[in-house]
This record gives C-alpha cells, structure tokens and sequence, in this order.
C-alpha cells in the first residue's frame, strides 16, 4: 500500500506543477500527466520503484506500454446529392438577357422541370399553378438561367429583399459541396438569391441576395418578358456571374444547386403561398437537401 501512495503523491506533485503559474497550462500538458497517473495505477508498481527480484533468476520487470489510439474514421463525402443532377452545356452563342428565348433555341441545351412542391403543398392545386421549365447554360463568366413559367395569376406587390412575398424565382447554390456535405446550416460557402420579374408594369426586374447575408443588389442581371396569351406565365432570364457564387468554375466538379419558382395568387396582397421545385425534399436553410449542378466539358 506505501508503495501505491507514496507515487501517487509523486504524479499529483507532478501534476501540480505541470500546471503553476510559472508553466502554460496546455491541454497536450494536462493530458500527458493523466496519461502518466493512468498507466501507473494500471501497470502495477510504479516503474521508478520496482519490486526487487526473490533470486537472480528472476526475469527484470517490462514497463506497461500505454494503450494503442484508435483513429476516428470520417466517412468520404459522396460526389453528389441525393436526387438528380443537372448537368449544364456550355453556351454555344452568347446569351443576351432580355427575356427573349431565341438565343436559346439555337443551342441544343436540356431542359428540367420544375413541378415538385416543396413548400405550401395546401396552397399548389397542379402545375397550372406554379411550374416551369428550366434551362442553364455555362462560360468562363457566368452560369445562365431562363425559366419558362407556367401560372394561374402572377402577383408582385413588393420589392427587394421583400420580394419572396410574390410571385418570383429562387436559386440556392453550395460552392464546396464536398467540403461541407454533411453540414445542413448555410455556411459562407453558401448562395441563395431572389429573382424577380417585376409586375410588368411599374414593379422592375431584379435580384437580391438573402443569405449568407443579405443584399439587395448583387450585381445579378435579369430581364422578364410576358409573352401573349400565357395568362400568369412569363419567361424569366437571370446571368449569375461566378464571382457572385463565390467559385471560379470547374469542370465535373459537384455543387449543391436549386432553383424555385415562388408563387403568389393572393391579388394585391404580400405572401409567399407555395414553391414548385425540382427539389421535392428542400429546404432553402438546409444544403443537404439540395440537388447538384453538373458543368460539361
């Protein structure tokens, strides 16, 4: 028993002074004294005062080796989300953002659609609704997007960082989407951006920023056009330069991308009713709920 206290004593004694005001008191050097005070109450006598042989036969004592650190695994991020990817063409002619489609339809560029809702399900009766089709190409400046918008009643009364309570389009984008898969909290590395086409009439086209922080004028260019005969229906242009998504652009690298069309059929009232996506899962404050953008060679 003397022989258990008396070093005991000693490695608290050490402890102690590991820790006087005279020495830092660093984590490593707290750790390493317990780390001491550990093996020594496991290991048997403490190896500064060995039990004496019975007779010169006796085989010399072996210090307790201290216990192997077994080194947390962190799985490896997959290259994509769940749900589909949209892979993204670069622009074969230059895209002039004014609402107008032909400079479209002269590119052989896929569309997706938008036709899942995701928020205010109780307010969306179909895709004569809130709906659309989406198309996206890319160059070395920017990633364009133009929205061909089905609706019933088209309503914007607001303006700037108030325009999602009517009738506009939302993009969410994640530039590491591999660094960050598994954070669902929007990170600086995160984009999400407000579209809107105005009212057509005083109310003009423009874009914001709501997170990770708030802008009103992003330098994002946007035009809208109602083309006759679509009743609520538009279509919207956006270029989104990719200094504003905060990434130099890479070809087959993975990002986190959404794009939303906002809907409002309450007439002359502010309120965001419903989404339609092609996201079903999303939530704009979550990144692991997004899909993935794609850019082709």
């Amino acid at each position: 028993m003397r022989q258990l206290i008396a070093p005991t004593m000693l490695a608290f004694a050490a402890l102690a002074c590991a820790l006087s005001p005279n020495q830092t008191d660093t984590r490593a050097t707290v750790e390493a004294v317990y780390a001491t005070l550990t093996v020594e109450a496991g290991g048997g006598p403490p190896a500064t005062e060995p039990t004496a042989p019975t007779d010169e036969s006796d085989p010399e004592p072996t210090a307790t080796e201290a216990p192997t650190e077994v080194p947390t695994l962190t799985p490896t991020p997959p290259d994509e989300r769940p749900g589909t990817v949209v892979d993204v063409a670069r622009c074969e002619l230059e895209i002039i953002v004014d609402g107008r489609t032909e400079d479209w339809e002269d590119q052989a560029i896929d569309s997706f659609t938008l036709d899942e809702p995701a928020f205010g399900e109780e307010n969306w009766s179909g895709p004569e609704d809130a709906s659309g089709e989406a198309y996206l190409c890319w160059t070395s400046i920017a990633l364009y997007l133009r929205l061909d918008i089905t609706d019933d009643v088209h309503v914007q009364t607001q303006e700037g960082l108030r325009m999602y309570l009517g009738d506009e389009v939302e993009v969410v984008f994640d530039g590491e989407l591999r660094s960050d898969y598994y954070a669902d909290d929007i990170s600086d590395d995160d984009r999400h951006f407000g579209l809107s086409g105005g009212d057509f009439s005083e109310l003009l086209p423009e874009a914001v920023r709501y997170q990770p922080t708030q802008d009103d004028d992003p330098t994002i260019d946007v035009a809208a056009r109602r083309p006759i005969g679509t009743g609520g229906g538009y279509v919207l242009e956006a270029e989104l330069p990719w200094n504003v998504l905060g990434v130099s652009p890479e070809v087959e690298t993975p990002y986190g991308f959404c794009v939303i069309i906002s809907d409002n059929d309450q007439v002359g009232e502010a309120v965001q009713e419903s989404f339609a996506t092609h996201c079903p899962d999303l939530s704009v404050f979550d990144p692991t709920t997004w899909h993935t953008l794609r850019l082709l060679p």
